[in-house]
This record gives structure tokens, C-alpha cells and sequence, in this order.
């Protein structure tokens, strides 16, 4: 069994080379072929490593060179997690043979990790808009060794992570946001060209065809590129409107030159109703918003079955707010939620209306049972008919707004851009995942509060922590305990060595420095291992507010904690005093819901109560 390959490292196992040769010689019949061939990989892989870091294995660092090795593979991660995991039981189970027949050292191996099915789906199946490992956030902290990340406070850790989600988040919402605002222009500009036009110049067929440009002294196409004051794209538009009945037919002259001449198929489409980038972009939008999930919000009508409107504008002017009615199919049951509508100009409310305006026409065309979905769009499927817009439309336009981006980012030689695009990209995002990380952000934001999600998912409590919070988060500071627990083991394996630097990982002795000192500020406490947090000094940090429990205090504090979330929700950072404010709010809702007086919580609750009736009277 044992490979040829194996030879050049003879000196890392020395006296035992001999004993190891014996083994492996009468291992070769036993187990499958494929089994074999696995142990004789992640056997040579192991030596080649061990020959790189320890130069020979002894009854010193045996462990510390398997644990070492284990926690690279891993980290590296060069194949599925799965298969990882088996290399390293395969791999232990040929070391305790081995250990067994004294052909090493006698060591107790560290047994085999326990990695269930749904640990490694939430591993390797990012759920959320946002890398989970750590190396592949942009931040200072994801430009140091494992040891170090791993060993930061939990908060810490947590916060990182947070805002390179929120990052992602934004980056798509200005992409949406960017979108629609274009496509809106398009189709307004769409209505004066029609306004203005003079439809029977569309009656002589002579003047449509394109070929006509080349005929010496003949008159250009209506539709040429080459008139003056882009009057050929205005023509096109028009005629479209006119005489095809806002449809891209391709049933005129020269028709397949003429709807690709301009900016394409898909924004000439905006110049006469909507597409299905349109309808992705807005959807981000919405999603961000509302909570609505992607089922419900393809399916989302105009009215319901009593003909009430499911949306609409408030009549009070100076809330700028919207009722927002949904199905939700599973649940089998309808959500109302009241949304304030954001400072900026492109919002959900904004989208739902711009909806509603550019699909009035095309409403007039369709099958009646559909003529009550909000997105419906003249479809490229099937030539001169209205359709409602699909779920692999909506996924397909989705990408193509972010891939578009990117390709203007590219043109532009805009560095940063295609970096920020190239990681988004990366994380492979979709609606699904959209929704579940606003999920996250109103959680973390909240100060960890589970019913600020519900809320916005439109589920219960139980059902949001359940499905949509933070498993995923825990999973990841799972992984960070146990890799900090593993780093830890190999320190101790490696003390007073020369290789203690190399075995944990570490770039360089400026790291190994920090490492050790980190450990020193820890409480090595086996049975808190992970809170590295010294109380006393926690306490030194921090700041004592008094306030005094009024309910125009409380309705202040509110104020704060309502203004920064809805900066946070529009992509933007709050000022550092806002969120001081806003971060004394959470902690003092927080403490008093846990422990507070009934007296104390009728309090909040009106001072909350107050500031809803009177936003306006509370400023920041």
C-alpha cells in the first residue's frame, strides 16, 4: 500500500520507517480499493505536511501534528466539507493502526468531529448575502491568521460579519435603485415621445425599411440611428404604440435591425410598459422593504377577491405611508403591514406606483383572470401577447441587473466597483436570500431582538428564529469556538518549540506575539471557553446613562432607535451621536422587558405609543 512517493520522507518518521512499511505491506488486501487509495492520499498529504512544519515525528508531536493538519485542510478547503471529513477519519484510522502495531509512537488521538447533515448544508449553502468565513470579508481583521480572528469576541467577531453583510445589502439596493431610476426615465420620456408624434408618417411602408439609407438620394429609415436629436429612436417608440399596440412585433420592415438598434430589446420595452429586469430591481426594492417573499410577491394582485385594493396611499401627508396587503400561500393567510416610505425618492412606494403606471396599457391586452397581477410584461417567449411576469424571469432578470452593473463598473475602469460586485456575485444572491438577510440585519440592529424580524417577515416569533435567524449565525460561531478551541491545543502541544509559529498558522512573530497575548487577556476556564469578554474591564468601558422613565423621554429615545434603523434600512450610516442614543434605547427596552416593573413597561409602552401618534414632535 504504502506509495513510492513516500520515500522522500523517511527522515520524518526515522526509526519507525522500517514498522510502518510492515503495516502498510499488509494492509494492501484489506478494505475496498477506493478506501485504500484514500488512505494512501491523505497519508502522503499528512507527510508531506508534517515533513514542511515538524522535520520529524515524535511522541511529542504526533497529536499537535495530526490536530495541525486537520485544522489546515479544513481551513483551506480545497474540497467539499464532507469529503474533508472522511480524509481525516481515514486518516486517523491508518495513525491508530499504526499506533497499534508500534509503528508510532503511543498517543491518544483527538476523536473524530462530529459533523451533522445540516451543519454542513448551512456550511457549504450560504444562506444569507454574506461570506461565513471570515478571510473573505473585506476588513482589517480578514487580512490576519485564522488564530487571531478566531480568538475576537464574539460581539466583535459578530459585527464584522454584520457589516460585510449589510455592504452586500446596500451595494444590491443601489443597484436596484439605480436601475429603476433609469428605466423610469426611459418610460416617461417613452410618453412625451408618443405625446408628440405625428402617427401618420407610419403609414407609408417605403419609410420603414432600413435598407433604403444605402439608395443614393433616397430618404433615410424613420428608424435610423443617423437622424438628428435621436429622432429615430422617438419614431420607433411611437410607432410601436401606434400601429403595433405598444407590442415589440417584428412584423415590419427591417424589424430585427430596428428593435436592437438603440439600447436593446429589453429598454426599448421600458419605453412602452416594463420588463423583467424592471420587475427584479423593483422587487429588491420591495423585498428590503416589506418582507414579502419571493412566492407571494410573483403572484401579488392589484385587488383581492372582494375588488379592495391591497396597496395604497395613506391620506395623511405627513406620515408618507402605504398599506401593504399580501397572501401568503403556505400559511394560507393574508398580511397587512403599515410601511413608511423611505427618504429616498426610489422606494417600494415609488415602485408600486411606477408598476401600476407603466403596466396600464398592457392591462388592457391580457387574459381578464390576469389582468389583476401587478407584473405582467410584453414577454420575448411568445411574440405579440401579454404574460405575467415568471418566477425564472424574475431570477433571470435579477442577474442580469447585477451582471449589467458589473459590465458598466468594467467599462469604466471603476476598480473598487468590480471588486464590490465580484464579492457580491460571489455570494450567490437571490431574492430568498435578500429576504432572509434583512431578516438578520433587523435582528442584529434590534439588539438581537427575534420579534424585530417576525415582524418584518411577517412570521411569529417562533417561526422567524426557527427558519430565519440566526442558525446560520450560530453555526458560524460553532465553528469559530471549536477552531479557537483546536488553536488552543496546538499551543499547548507546541510550547518552548521552534515550530509553534508555523503549527498555529501564524504569518509571521509579530502574530504569534498578539496570539499569545490574546490568551493571556482570555478566562482559560474550560467551561466558558468562548467568553473572552473580562468583566471588569467591561465594566470600566463602559458609559452610565441616568434616564429618567418619562414618557416623553422614552418617546425621544424611540425617535433615536426608529431614525437610525431607517438609516440603516436605506443603505446608509448613521451619525456616531444617533447611534449612541439609538444604542441606549435598545439596551434600556431590553433590561426592562427582561426585568423591569409592570409599572416600568406600561411606560415604554405609552412613551412608544406617544411618539407614533407624533413622530414629528420628537426630532433627534
Amino acid at each position: 500500500m504504502r506509495d513510492k512517493k513516500l520515500a522522500k520522507f523517511e527522515r520524518i518518521f526515522d526509526s519507525y520507517n522500517e514498522k510502518i512499511d510492515v503495516v502498510l505491506d499488509r494492509l494492501k488486501n484489506k478494505n475496498s480499493y477506493s478506501y485504500r487509495q484514500r488512505k494512501r492520499k491523505v497519508f502522503s498529504d499528512y507527510s508531506s505536511f508534517s515533513l514542511e512544519h515538524y522535520q520529524k515525528i515524535n511522541a511529542g508531536n504526533l497529536v499537535s501534528s495530526f490536530v495541525h493538519f486537520r485544522d489546515f485542510t479544513f481551513r483551506q478547503q480545497t474540497k467539499e466539507v464532507s469529503s474533508i471529513n472522511d480524509d481525516m477519519r481515514a486518516l486517523r484510522r491508518l495513525l491508530r493502526t499504526l499506533i497499534s502495531a508500534r509503528a508510532l509512537p503511543r498517543v491518544h488521538l483527538p476523536p473524530n468531529l462530529k459533523v451533522s447533515k445540516e451543519l454542513l448544508r448551512n456550511i457549504e449553502v450560504n444562506p444569507v448575502l454574506g461570506a461565513l468565513n471570515p478571510k473573505k470579508w473585506e476588513s482589517d481583521l480578514a487580512k490576519k491568521s485564522l488564530p487571531l480572528i478566531q480568538n475576537i469576541d464574539d460581539k466583535d467577531y459578530l459585527s464584522v460579519f454584520i457589516e460585510h453583510v449589510r455592504s452586500n445589502r446596500n451595494l444590491l439596493l443601489k443597484i436596484a435603485r439605480n436601475y429603476v431610476a433609469n428605466a423610469y426615465k426611459r418610460f416617461t420620456n417613452g410618453e412625451g415621445f408618443i405625446a408628440s408624434a405625428d402617427s401618420s408618417i407610419f403609414d407609408d411602408p417605403d419609410l420603414l425599411d432600413r435598407s433604403q439609407e444605402h439608395k443614393r438620394g433616397q430618404t433615410p429609415s424613420l428608424f435610423s440611428d443617423k437622424l438628428a436629436d435621436n429622432q429615430g429612436l422617438k419614431n420607433l417608440v411611437s410607432y410601436l404604440h401606434f400601429k403595433h399596440n405598444g407590442m415589440l412585433s417584428r412584423q415590419f420592415p427591417g424589424a430585427n435591425n430596428h428593435l436592437y438598434r438603440f439600447e436593446g430589446r429589453t429598454s426599448l420595452s421600458e419605453y412602452l410598459g416594463i420588463s423583467s429586469d424592471l420587475a427584479a430591481a423593483c422587487a429588491i426594492i420591495i423585498v428590503i422593504e416589506t418582507g414579502v417573499n419571493a412566492e407571494s410577491l410573483y403572484k401579488l394582485k392589484i385587488k383581492d377577491s372582494r375588488n379592495n385594493v391591497t396597496f395604497y396611499l395613506t391620506s395623511d401627508e405627513n406620515d408618507n405611508a402605504f398599506i401593504f396587503t399580501y397572501d401568503k400561500p403556505r400559511a394560507k393567510r393574508r398580511i397587512q403591514k403599515f410601511i413608511k416610505s423611505e427618504s429616498q425618492k426610489i422606494n417600494a412606494e415609488f415602485c408600486f406606483l411606477y408598476l401600476l403606471d407603466a403596466t396600464l396599457h398592457h392591462r388592457t391586452l391580457i387574459e381578464p383572470d390576469k389582468a389583476n397581477l401587478l407584473f405582467i410584461h410584453d414577454s420575448t417567449s411568445k411574440q405579440g401577447e401579454v404574460h405575467p411576469v415568471s418566477a425564472t424571469a424574475f431570477k433571470q432578470g435579477f442577474h442580469r441587473v447585477i451582471q449589467n452593473a458589473l459590465s458598466k463598473a468594467e467599462s469604466e475602469d471603476n476598480e473598487e466597483e468590480i471588486d464590490n460586485l465580484t464579492t457580491l456575485i460571489s455570494t450567490q444572491p437571490n431574492l430568498a436570500k435578500l429576504r432572509k438577510t434583512e431578516g438578520v440585519l433587523k435582528w442584529f440592529d434590534s439588539g438581537g431582538d427575534p420579534r424585530a424580524a417576525a415582524m418584518y417577515l411577517g412570521n411569529t416569533t417562533k417561526v422567524a428564529i426557527k427558519n430565519y435567524l440566526p442558525f446560520e449565525l450560530q453555526v458560524m460561531l460553532y465553528t469559530k469556538h471549536i477552531r479557537a478551541f483546536q488553536h488552543i491545543l496546538i499551543k499547548v502541544a507546541t510550547d518552548s518549540t521552534s515550530y509553534q509559529q508555523q503549527a498555529l498558522g501564524l504569518k509571521n512573530h509579530e502574530e504569534l506575539s498578539e496570539y499569545l497575548e490574546q490568551l493571556k487577556e482570555q478566562d482559560l476556564n474550560w467551561s466558558i471557553l468562548g467568553e473572552n469578554i473580562n468583566n471588569d474591564q467591561a465594566a470600566q468601558e463602559q458609559t452610565t446613562y441616568i434616564v429618567v422613565l418619562t414618557e416623553s423621554n422614552i418617546a425621544l429615545l424611540y425617535a433615536a432607535y426608529s431614525a437610525q434603523n431607517s438609516i440603516l434600512s436605506d443603505g446608509q450610516q448613521p451619525l456616531d451621536k444617533l447611534t449612541k442614543w439609538a444604542s441606549v434605547a435598545t439596551s434600556l427596552f431590553n433590561k426592562i422587558k427582561a426585568s423591569g416593573t409592570r409599572g416600568q413597561k406600561l411606560i415604554i409602552k405609552k412613551g412608544i405609543d406617544l411618539y407614533n401618534r407624533t413622530p414629528a414632535g420628537f426630532k433627534v
